[in-house]
């Protein structure tokens, strides 16, 4: 399963990161900026987590004896509302799971954050399968304290909350603010924290990208597609997985179909010549007589049927007639079936007989009309049904 993560900046404008791999580690990784184009694994990744900047989010530690989202939510509201700097129904809350002190990790993310983000993405034409916050993403499966010092910004998650705060300030606010001894700390591009040293130190953005998308492989943080923001079925998503071979396969199609369309049209050439030299041929032989389509005038006899097994089913009428001289015809029209309808002049009913039989014999239905005429020279004027269903 191909796992990515993207880090979004904190304006689109900004830079971000983005690495794609699997649980052996990462394959790719790069640095982004807002216009760029994104590869085309990470919109076709099965797993996608997005970590956004947490420099507005309120994330604590708290104990709430409450099951079931609802209530949670409830609980959550109850207990930062005195806290945050704006009402508390502009925000969206994610929820960690219950550690063994009986607390979890709850955050207060911005609804216009997510929202923005959202829409950032699908102009991306990424679709999400989770989406986090980057002092949430830093933190480990141990108990210990974990910070990250960047060119931009500190992040922090700590015992009793976390915190994203801009670089210039993250030195001071630690220097308040007692850190377990084992606290995991690392520095990315050169930037180590004052007065100390760090555990490990990234030397470029590749580096920072792969140490992300380590730390969501590590453990699952907490995720903001929850409650009104909640993932559903993208069938876009489903799209861009078959895009490739469906477009593939489409083009393969069109030239297939513009093959068929030139053939089509170099035989309807040749019909058409051939059409020309028999027309020339007959008013050569004929002069006085006009040509008739008798496919038209059998469309315009039936009240408008049109069916294209005109031509074969006349072409097999005209050789059965051809074998018997005694039986005329005198007129072509469609049945309400799609049927051909020959009026015949014939001698006796056994030359009619003989006629349906030869159809038959070729594989083409054929039953008399119902009502045979008695014409004043002793010939019969009946019909012949051609084609009709078995």
């Amino acid at each position: 399963m191909t796992k990515a993560i993207i880090l979004l900046p904190s304006a689109p404008e900004g830079g971000g990161l983005w690495a794609i791999g699997d649980r052996e580690g990462v394959t790719q990784s790069g640095d982004w900026q807002g216009g760029d184009a994104l590869p085309i694994e990470l919109v076709v990744a099965d797993d996608l987590t997005v970590i956004l900047p947490g420099l507005k989010v309120a994330t604590r530690r708290l104990a709430l004896p409450v099951t079931g989202d609802k209530a949670l939510e409830s609980a959550a509201r109850l207990a930062f509302e005195d806290i945050l700097a704006e009402p508390v129904d502009r925000f969206h809350f994610a929820f960690g799971v219950t550690g063994h002190d009986g607390r979890r990790t709850v955050s207060a993310i911005p609804i216009d954050l997510i929202e923005g983000s959202l829409a950032y993405l699908r102009e991306l034409e990424l679709g999400p399968t989770a989406i986090t916050v980057d002092h949430l993403a830093i933190a480990g499966e141990d108990a210990r304290d974990h910070l990250l010092f960047s060119e931009t910004a500190t992040v922090a998650y700590l015992s009793d909350g976390a915190f994203t705060v801009p670089a210039e300030m993250g030195a001071d606010l630690l220097a308040l603010m007692p850190l377990a001894a084992n606290a995991d700390v690392t520095a990315a591009g050169g930037h180590p924290p004052k007065g100390g040293g760090a555990d490990r130190s990234l030397p470029d953005r590749d580096a920072l990208a792969a140490y992300w998308f380590g730390k969501v492989m590590a453990h699952r943080p907490p995720n903001a597609l929850r409650g009104r923001f909640r993932r559903r079925t993208d069938w876009r998503g489903v799209g861009k997985r078959v895009r490739m071979p469906v477009a593939l396969s489409l083009g393969v199609i069109a030239l297939w179909l513009g093959g068929v369309a030139i053939e089509g049209m170099k035989y309807q050439r040749v019909a058409d010549q051939l059409y020309d030299e028999a027309a020339a041929r007959f008013s050569e032989a004929f002069p006085a007589t006009p040509i008739r389509d008798l496919s038209r005038q059998a469309s315009r006899l039936g009240g408008g049927a049109t069916t294209d097994r005109f031509l074969p089913l006349s072409s097999r009428l005209a050789a059965a007639l051809e074998s018997h001289d005694e039986v005329q015809l005198e007129g072509l029209r469609y049945g309400q079936d799609g049927e051909l309808v020959a009026d015949l002049r014939f001698p006796n009913t056994a030359a009619l007989e003989q006629v349906r039989e030869d159809l038959r014999t070729g594989g083409i239905t054929a039953r008399e009309g119902e009502t045979i005429r008695r014409e004043a020279d002793g010939s019969s004027v009946g019909q012949l049904f051609v084609g009709g269903a078995q």
